[in-house]
């Protein structure tokens, strides 16, 4: 997977950086939400985007996502905290932070998609769809809320509750922010910016660990 290369005209460079970096770690969230741990290629840490030259040049079109480019320039982008580059790279560092930080992202702990109101309050069917075992079965029943994507990780308590702990994972595909209902009293709606991601640890007080990107 590479970086987008067409996205909407924005005000500024640095903004239309921020959008895009954003979207495509928002993407990516997937993948590292699900059990297992996602193959994530080189390009991708370091945002490379797609070589539309490549093809030509190579005669194949996989070469889109074959470009070597000089170190000096990969390095020089990822030392401006406002390049593509940079911003994804950093991301992609959250990310795994919170990943390592937290239990509930352990292979063995279940993980299901979750229903909820998106930003048109539509709704998504049934809660608790189950992953599978190899995280595979979601399939787009989390995609009908207004293009939000909400994994949830963690046991299950047998009593009305439900949900007591674990981590809450939503990605928002859609431009416009979201308040998202996971359905869990002590979270309340949570929202989520536009083509961008919130991860959330709780227990029963609420709150642990926050990731907003």
């Amino acid at each position: 997977m590479t970086a987008p290369q067409n996205m909407d005209p924005p005000e500024t460079q640095a903004q239309g950086a921020l959008i895009a970096a954003r979207a495509f770690l928002t993407t990516y969230a997937v993948p590292l939400a699900l059990p297992g741990l996602p193959a994530v290629y080189f390009h991708s840490w370091t945002g490379s985007r797609a070589w539309k030259e490549g093809p030509e040049k190579l005669g194949y079109n996989r070469a889109i996502n074959r470009e070597k480019p000089a170190i000096d320039l990969i390095e020089k982008e990822l030392a401006d905290p406002l390049s593509f580059r940079s911003l994804v790279l950093r991301g992609f560092e959250k990310l795994m932070e919170f990943r390592a930080a937290e239990a509930a992202f352990n292979p063995g702990v279940p993980c299901k998609v979750l229903a909820g109101a998106g930003a048109k309050g539509t709704d998504c069917g049934a809660r608790g769809t189950d992953c599978g075992a190899r995280g595979m079965d979601c399939g787009a029943r989390g995609m009908d809320c207004g293009g939000i994507f909400a994994l949830y990780r963690g046991q299950e308590s047998s009593g009305a509750r439900g949900m007591d702990c674990g981590v809450i994972c939503i990605q928002n595909f859609s431009p416009a922010e979201v308040q998202f209902d996971p359905g869990i009293a002590s979270l309340g709606e949570i929202s989520v910016p536009g083509h961008g991601l919130c991860w959330l640890a709780f227990d029963s007080g609420g709150i642990r660990r926050e990731l907003v990107i």
